[in-house]
């Protein structure tokens, strides 16, 4: 599944999503009732070679000064990636686990690792609250 190339414009989305659970009509307010449905991403298990990788990448940008105008600032950003748990409104908030599973008997477990980019000018990233 992928979305045209375009030259003029945005190049399009890809949205998944699954409906809400409701009690009746919700237009009149109802409560809501059930769970909301889930989305699941796998790939395939290699009997001999690797199991097969889940890459989740933003968008990069090729916008540079424009020669024509060396004054025009260059404000586009390469596009982000949010992890976000589920909020409730009277309970308790939806986790984020990431890990690593064990290792095998004669293996390491993987790494994990957190990085953000440098910067030349202005901030770095930052790890933290």
């Amino acid at each position: 599944m992928a979305t045209g190339t375009s030259s003029t414009g945005n190049s399009g989305a890809i949205k998944f999503s699954t409906g809400d659970a409701f009690l009746g009509d919700p237009q009149y307010g109802k409560e809501k009732a059930g769970s909301g449905g889930s989305i699941q991403l796998s790939v395939g298990t290699g009997n001999y070679g690797d199991g097969g990788d889940v890459k989740i990448m933003a968008g990069s940008t090729t916008e540079t000064a424009d020669i024509r105008n060396p004054f025009r600032p260059v404000e586009a950003a390469g596009g982000s990636v949010d992890i976000a748990s589920g909020a409730s409104q009277e309970s308790h908030s939806g986790e984020i686990t990431i890990s690593t599973p064990d290792a095998g008997s004669e293996g390491e477990s993987g790494r994990l690792s957190l990085k953000t980019g440098e910067a030349t000018m202005g901030m770095a990233g930052y790890i933290g609250e």
